[in-house]
């Protein structure tokens, strides 16, 4: 788990990131959940719904952060 977290970071970083529309700037919000095989399910559409559940959690929990299975969230902030 420790091992995706820079990568995710980034990515989660990189969908925060301002983006420039002609002369406007628009920000988005970027939520992610996380399962792992074959800690959170063996089959795809139980790990694509545990992921899904901490998605969910993510975006109640603000936003704007990654969430893994079952609930341990980091914010964009974080330190990578």
């Amino acid at each position: 788990m420790e091992d995706c977290e820079p990568l995710l970071k980034r990515m989660l970083a990189a969908a925060n990131a301002p983006i420039l529309i002609g002369a406007q700037t628009v920000e988005i919000a970027a939520s992610i959940g996380v399962a792992f095989y074959p800690e959170h399910g063996h089959e795809i559409d139980g790990l694509i719904s545990k992921a899904d559940q901490a998605m969910y959690l993510s975006k109640k929990a603000g936003g704007n952060r990654l969430a893994f299975c079952p609930t341990r969230f980091i914010s964009v902030n974080s330190e990578a």
